[in-house]
């Protein structure tokens, strides 16, 4: 699945108006970058990753709120099901990662997921599902600048508004039981866009880069972005800086892509 009109690797776009001329001839090579349609390539030399992502981003929520209510319905009912089908069916992974993690394997799946805001996929089915199907559920909370923390949720209606506009954990943090990242088995992330070499493309703030980075090699939970099937892009597509973190696979509508051989060949969507 490609980045709409984008086919070049390796690079960065930014939206330009296209005029009459270049309407006819869509395919326009100038030397420097390559449009097609209103996105236009641009290499690292004419504005750096910073605007590169900045203007990927743009192009990626624009395309996200172009969905219809009832695609997001759907797509959030079938990420659901799909989650479902992938954990019952595909286990090796979860084998490895406890043994790394020194827990028992008969004990409950332990999950970090996130709750959809402004445009993002919701989430709401996959916990329902997550929960009916016996795991414990996680959700993160901001308690500083660029920092996550993570707490155990039984009723997802025992949630109130954090900043940026997230919903999180209830701030009586005594009535909540807290996890280290290594203690978990899994980590769904949210992010603009996915690409098929496990990039991911978040907002900006780094809070998950962060809350990842603190979890290297084997103490690091596999990793699994959540989104629409539109948001899962061609390896390639999206810049990666030294501190991004890769992901293990993306988990959209049509089931689950793996991105590294943490994942068993099997859950490849």
């Amino acid at each position: 699945m490609g980045l709409g009109g984008y086919h070049g690797q390796g690079g960065w776009i930014k939206r330009r108006r296209v005029g009459a001329g270049a309407a006819r001839n869509r395919r326009h090579q100038d030397g420097r970058g390559q449009t097609w349609h209103s996105v236009r390539v641009v290499h690292e030399g004419e504005g750096g990753p910073a605007r590169g992502k900045k203007a990927l981003r743009r192009h990626m929520r624009d395309r996200r709120a172009a969905l219809s209510v009832e695609q997001r319905l759907r797509e959030a009912e079938a990420v659901a099901e799909a989650f479902v089908v992938w954990i019952r069916s595909s286990r090796p992974w979860l084998t490895t990662r406890r043994e790394a993690a020194g827990s028992a394997p008969g004990e409950p799946l332990r999950v970090l997921s996130f709750v959809g805001v402004r445009g993002e996929l919701d989430t709401a089915p996959l916990h329902r599902a997550l929960l009916d199907a016996g795991a414990r559920l996680w959700l993160p909370r901001i308690e500083g600048p660029g920092v996550l923390a993570c707490y155990e949720v039984r009723d997802l209606h025992a949630l109130c508004h954090g900043p940026h506009g997230l919903r999180e954990p209830a701030p009586e943090g005594e009535r909540l039981t807290r996890a280290s990242l290594s203690s978990l088995d899994l980590v769904l992330t949210p992010g603009v866009a996915f690409g098929r070499d496990g990039a991911r493309l978040g907002q900006g703030g780094g809070y998950y880069d962060r809350l990842l980075g603190d979890a290297a090699g084997g103490a690091r939970p596999v990793c699994v972005g959540v989104g629409f099937a539109s948001q899962l892009v061609d390896a390639g597509v999206l810049p990666m800086d030294p501190h991004d973190v890769p992901l293990d696979g993306v988990l959209t509508s049509v089931g689950v892509c793996a991105t590294s051989p943490r994942l068993h060949p099997r859950s490849q969507g």
